[in-house]
C-alpha cells in the first residue's frame, strides 16, 4: 500500500510513478498528517530516500504518438495534416509552479465558530481584503478547529486572499456544514471587466493543433508578455462540416451552437520574430480556412488589460458537509481570476457544481480532494460534479466515493478552451459515474492517469441528447486510464455518411493505452477515434509528467545527492536522495524516464526508523519543482 498518495514535491528529483491499485492511501485524516502507519507526526521526522534502478518496476512500451528520442527528449508523431497532441505542462496556478505552503502566507485573522458564521466569516474576509498586497498576497483568514454553519454565501472578490481551515479531520479539524437551497458557498471571483486594445489578423492559412506560434498579417504594436485574446468565429460551414445543423428530437431542431458564437482563447506573448507570434500555449484547436464563412472569420488577436481580475486567491484545508439528499448545491466557484487554486478539501454530499471554475479562469490548479457521497442518486440529468472551465487548469490527485448517477469530470460547454488536465484521479463509484466533457465542443482536454473502474470513460458525440449536445469535445486525450469501458470518437465530416471517414477527419480524439472494454459511443456506433496501444500501457506513463520533466528551466546537479522539500498537506518535510542511478542523461540532467525502486526510511518515529518501500516509481527529469506521487505496485 502507498505511503505517499497525494502529496507534493517541490525544488527536488523525484516525480511521479504508475499506481497499480486502486486503493487510495497515505491521505492524512488528521491534523498531524500521519504518512506512516506507526503514525509518525511528519513535521518533526525527516525522511532518507534511496533509490535504485529497476527496469522490471516498469511493464509499459513505447507509445506511437510520443515518444522518447535518442537526447531523452520527447518526440511527437503528427498525422498527415500535422495535428498532434499539445503541451499539456503550462496548466495551473502560476503555469504549472508549486502552489505556495502554508508557511509561506502570513495568517492575519482567525476565526472561531459563533453564532452567525456567515456573518462572522465574511466580516473577516473584508477584513483581510482591505489590507494592502504584500507581494501577491494579502493575507489568510484561518478557520479554527471546531463546527462551522453557512447559511448564504460568503465572497472573495480581492486579489491575494486565501481562505484555509484547520484540517480535514471531522474530531478535530475544521467542518464547514451548509445549508440547501444555495447553488454555492463560496463565491471566488472578480469582476468581467477586460478591455481590449488593438486588434492584429492572423495570416490565411492551416495551423494544425498543438502549434503555438502563429503568422499575423502585421505583428507591429504587440509586445513579448502582452495578455492576449484569441478570436474565433463559429461559422455556418463548420457547424455544417459537422452534421450539427441537423440535430432533431421530436420533431424539434436542437441548438447545438449557433452561427456567431465567438470562441475565445487566453493567452500571454512569449517570442515575436518578425510577424510570427509564440504564444506560452498552444492553441487548442486547429485553424481550417476551408470551414470559413467568409475570410473576414479569420481568427483575431486582440491584446486585453483586465483590472477587475483577481489573483493568487485560493480555498484550502477543510471539511465541508451538506445535507444528504438529491440538491443542485456546490461548495466552490470562481470565475474572473488568474493563479488560484483549491487544495486539500473533504467534501460530502454536494451535487452540482462542488468545485466549478468559468470561462474567465486561467491558471488554476485543483488538487487533492475527497468528495464523498453517502446516499445513491438516480438523475436523468446527472449533475456536473466538478465542471472546469476557462484554460490552463490543473486537476490532480482528487478520490471520489460513492453516489449514484453524477458526472465526476466534466467541461460543459465551448468556453472550456484547454489546455486543461484531470491527472491521478479515482472514482470509486458504480455504473453511474460516467467520465464525459458532456456537450457542445470542449477542446484541448488530458484525462491522464484516471481511474474509474465501475463505469466509462468516454469522449463521444451525444447526438441531440439534452438540448443538442451533439460533438461534446475535439483534441480530448485518454492516457493510461483505466475503466469498464473506454471510448473515443473522432468528430467526422458528416456528409460523407461513412463512419469510417473520421480516421480522416480535421478533428481528433486520443485513446492512448490505458485499460478496458473498448466500446462505440451512444450513437454512431461504428464511430472511432484516434487509437493506440489500447489495453496495455504505454511509455510515457504519465504524459502530463513527462511534459513538465521538459519545460524550459530544466536545470541539472553536479552530485548524487539532492535535498529537496515533500509537502503534505499543511506542511512542508526536508527529504534528501541519497543516491540516484539509471535513467538517461545529457550531461548531468536527468532527461527521460527511469523506472526506479525507492526505500524511505521514516526517522525519529516513535517507534524508531521505519523503512517503507512503494514499487514502480519514475525519476521522469530533474527540476526546480515537481509534483508528486507514489504508488504501491
Amino acid at each position: 500500500m502507498s505511503q505517499f498518495e497525494g502529496l507534493r514535491m517541490t525544488d527536488g528529483f523525484v516525480t511521479a510513478a504508475q499506481k497499480k491499485n486502486l486503493t487510495r492511501a497515505g491521505r492524512d485524516d488528521d491534523q498531524d498528517h500521519q504518512l506512516s502507519r506507526s503514525r509518525c507526526n511528519l513535521r518533526c521526522c525527516p525522511i532518507s530516500i534511496h533509490i535504485t534502478h529497476s527496469p522490471a518496476a516498469c511493464n509499459a512500451i513505447p507509445s506511437s504518438l510520443i515518444t522518447y528520442g535518442p537526447d531523452g527528449r520527447l518526440v511527437y508523431s503528427p498525422n498527415a495534416a500535422g495535428d498532434r497532441i499539445m503541451d499539456f505542462s503550462s496548466c495551473g496556478f502560476e503555469s504549472g509552479s508549486p502552489l505556495p505552503s502554508y508557511v509561506d502566507i502570513p495568517v492575519r485573522v482567525t476565526v472561531q465558530p459563533s453564532k452567525n458564521d456567515s456573518a462572522t466569516l465574511q466580516s473577516a474576509i473584508d477584513q483581510v481584503s482591505a489590507l494592502p498586497l504584500q507581494g501577491n498576497y494579502r493575507g489568510v483568514v484561518l478557520l479554527s478547529p471546531g463546527n462551522f454553519s453557512l447559511s448564504v454565501p460568503v465572497y472573495i472578490s480581492t486579489s491575494g486572499v486565501v481562505l484555509r481551515g484547520s484540517g480535514t479531520s471531522p474530531s478535530n479539524g475544521t467542518n464547514v456544514f451548509t445549508a440547501s437551497g444555495n447553488d454555492n458557498m463560496i463565491f471566488i471571483s472578480g469582476v468581467s471587466n477586460a478591455k481590449v486594445s488593438g486588434r492584429w489578423s492572423f495570416a490565411k492559412g492551416y495551423y494544425p493543433f498543438g502549434s503555438s506560434t502563429f503568422t499575423l498579417t502585421n505583428s507591429s504594436g504587440l509586445n513579448v508578455n502582452d495578455t492576449v485574446f484569441i478570436q474565433t468565429n463559429v461559422t455556418r460551414k463548420f457547424i455544417s462540416y459537422l452534421g450539427m445543423d441537423r440535430l432533431v428530437r421530436d420533431g424539434v431542431n436542437q441548438s447545438w451552437i449557433a452561427p456567431g458564437f465567438v470562441m475565445r482563447t487566453d493567452r500571454i506573448i512569449t517570442r515575436i520574430e518578425g510577424n510570427n507570434v509564440t504564444l506560452d500555449a498552444a492553441y487548442p484547436d486547429s485553424i481550417r480556412p476551408e470551414l470559413w464563412d467568409s475570410d473576414d472569420d479569420a481568427p483575431k488577436l486582440w491584446r486585453y488589460s483586465w483590472a477587475g481580475r483577481i489573483h493568487h486567491v485560493g480555498v484550502e484545508n477543510m471539511r465541508a458537509v451538506h445535507a444528504p439528499s438529491n440538491n443542485s448545491d456546490g461548495f466552490v466557484t470562481m470565475d474572473n481570476v488568474v493563479n488560484a487554486w483549491v487544495r486539500h478539501l473533504v467534501l460530502q454530499d454536494y451535487q452540482e457544481g462542488v468545485v466549478t471554475s468559468g470561462g474567465n479562469s486561467k491558471f488554476v490548479t485543483v488538487h487533492n480532494l475527497t468528495v464523498v457521497n453517502t446516499i445513491s442518486t438516480s438523475y436523468y440529468a446527472p449533475p456536473l460534479v466538478l465542471e472546469l472551465q476557462g484554460t490552463q487548469i490543473l486537476h490532480l490527485n482528487t478520490t471520489f466515493i460513492g453516489g449514484g448517477d453524477y458526472w465526476p469530470l466534466s467541461s460543459g460547454s465551448p468556453i472550456s478552451r484547454g489546455p486543461i488536465v484531470h491527472h491521478n484521479i479515482d472514482i470509486l463509484a458504480g455504473p453511474g459515474a460516467r467520465v464525459s466533457p458532456h456537450m457542445r465542443w470542449s477542446t484541448a482536454h488530458l484525462y491522464d492517469n484516471v481511474r474509474n473502474r465501475g463505469s466509462t470513460i468516454c469522449l463521444n458525440y451525444r447526438s441531440n441528447y439534452g438540448t443538442g449536445h451533439g460533438w461534446t469535445m475535439a483534441w480530448g486525450v485518454i492516457w493510461n486510464s483505466q475503466a469498464t469501458t473506454l471510448c473515443a470518437q473522432n468528430p467526422y465530416n458528416y456528409h460523407l455518411n461513412d463512419p469510417s471517414a473520421s480516421q480522416s477527419s480535421y478533428y481528433h480524439n486520443w485513446l492512448v493505452g490505458g485499460n478496458g472494454t473498448n466500446i462505440p459511443g451512444d450513437f454512431m456506433t461504428t464511430l472511432t477515434g484516434t487509437y493506440d496501444s489500447v489495453g496495455v500501457t504505454v511509455e510515457p506513463q504519465s504524459l502530463y509528467l513527462a511534459q513538465m520533466a521538459q519545460k524550459p528551466g530544466t536545470v541539472s546537479s553536479s552530485g548524487s545527492t539532492v535535498t529537496s522539500t515533500l509537502e503534505t498537506k499543511n506542511t512542508d518535510i526536508p527529504i534528501t536522495v541519497s543516491h540516484v542511478s539509471g535513467g538517461s542523461r545529457r550531461g548531468s540532467e536527468w532527461l527521460s524516464t527511469a523506472c526506479l525502486v525507492v526505500s524511505v526510511a521514516l526517522l525519529g518515529s516513535s517507534k524508531g526508523s521505519r523503512t517503507i518501500s512503494p514499487q514502480g516509481i519514475c525519476i521522469i527529469s530533474r527540476r526546480p519543482s515537481w509534483m508528486a506521487s507514489a504508488y504501491s505496485k
